[in-house]
């Protein structure tokens, strides 16, 4: 499917994916160049990934702590 993408949209669509403020997503679509976009969008990227791997790790051992 993304082989398909032209890569100057890639950055745009991962933002769209991230559950991330209104804010941040616009901050990444008024970026001019496609480096400077990779650049705001890798930290949303790193952060959700954090989150769900940290659901995972939860769901997966069970822990009643995470559910706090």
């Amino acid at each position: 499917m993304l082989d398909s993408v032209p890569v100057q949209h890639l950055p745009d669509i991962c933002a769209s994916l991230v559950k991330t403020s209104y804010a941040e997503k616009i901050q990444v679509l008024d970026a001019v160049n496609v480096s400077e976009r990779f650049k705001k969008t890798l930290p949303l990227l790193m952060r959700q990934i954090e989150v769900w791997s940290a659901v995972f790790l939860c769901h997966h051992n069970n822990s009643a702590e995470c559910m706090e």
